[in-house]
């Protein structure tokens, strides 16, 4: 009779640590559900958008030239044909939903002797992540730029950000202004230095100089850039600053070197080849 009491004791000891050691781990495993984890956006997307024209007038503009890069909070989404830029700073991701704060560059093509270019418009985005394939979302208000875009990650992610396959004399239009051609070099170590090439008029950096890096941003097919515009060099002396943004190649042939950085004013777009 004591054995039997003695072995029932040691049973009961056993399933209550077995029970102890079970709930532990559902706990380390979210108890086999839990919340979705945050999904992270970097990369390098294309896609395209509908947005407004203009300030609630003339229709919906279609995109199809999205270029979109994201790093660390920031998101930066060009269209060259349009000469349009969204730099966004993320404030929150929540599973695969995020939101953020933007600021929409538009009229950058406008000449050197023309109107500058309206100031940036202030809205918001919310939208959906799917991790390693697209974003999608809804950039707030009824102004220019305001509307839908899809988002699809680039192939050109399994790529990695390396100076030696962007330095180069890349040449093209700043800002969609076909005159503004320009010799955009990059050295070894990303050193930048940025000539003209033509003298017609230039676009609203008509006679700017600038100089500064691109760095590979790790683990990334992305380059930082940080560059500034040398004073005394600029028709509008406000321009000369510095500004900051992203670069990438749009191929794993590193032909074409995608460029949009920004300085809370204006903005500079291109899309360059050697």
């Amino acid at each position: 009779m004591r054995s039997t009491i003695k072995n029932n004791g040691l049973s009961r000891v056993f399933d209550l640590l077995f029970s102890l050691l079970l709930i532990s781990v559902l706990a380390g495993c979210g108890g086999g559900g839990g919340s979705t984890p945050d999904a992270d956006p970097t990369g390098y997307y294309t896609g395209g958008a509908t947005v407004k024209n203009t300030d609630g007038l003339g229709g919906d503009l279609v995109l199809t030239d999205l270029r979109g890069m994201i790093s660390g909070n920031r998101v930066m989404i060009m269209s060259n044909s349009q000469a349009l830029l969204y730099d966004a700073t993320i404030t929150d991701i929540n599973g695969n939903n995020f939101t953020a704060n933007v600021m929409i560059y538009y009229g950058l093509d406008a000449g050197a002797t023309a109107t500058p270019p309206p100031a940036p418009i202030s809205t918001t985005i919310s939208g959906t992540i799917t991790e390693g394939s697209q974003i999608t979302g809804t950039v707030a208000g009824a102004g220019i730029g305001t509307g839908n875009f899809n988002l699809t990650y680039s192939l050109t992610n399994s790529d990695t950000a390396d100076i030696a396959n962007i330095v180069s004399s890349w040449k093209g239009a700043i800002n969609k202004v076909d005159q503004a051609v320009f010799d955009f070099s990059i050295a070894s170590g990303g050193a930048v230095s940025v000539v003209f090439l033509t003298t017609p008029d230039q676009g609203i950096f008509q006679t700017c100089q600038m100089t500064g890096t691109l760095s590979p941003i790790a683990n990334t097919t992305i380059y930082s850039v940080d560059v500034t515009l040398t004073t005394g060099t600029c028709n509008t002396p406000s321009y000369e600053t510095n500004y900051t943004g992203f670069a990438t190649t749009s191929d794993t042939n590193h032909n074409t070197l995608i460029v949009q950085f920004s300085n809370g004013t204006v903005a500079f777009l291109a899309e360059l080849t050697p």
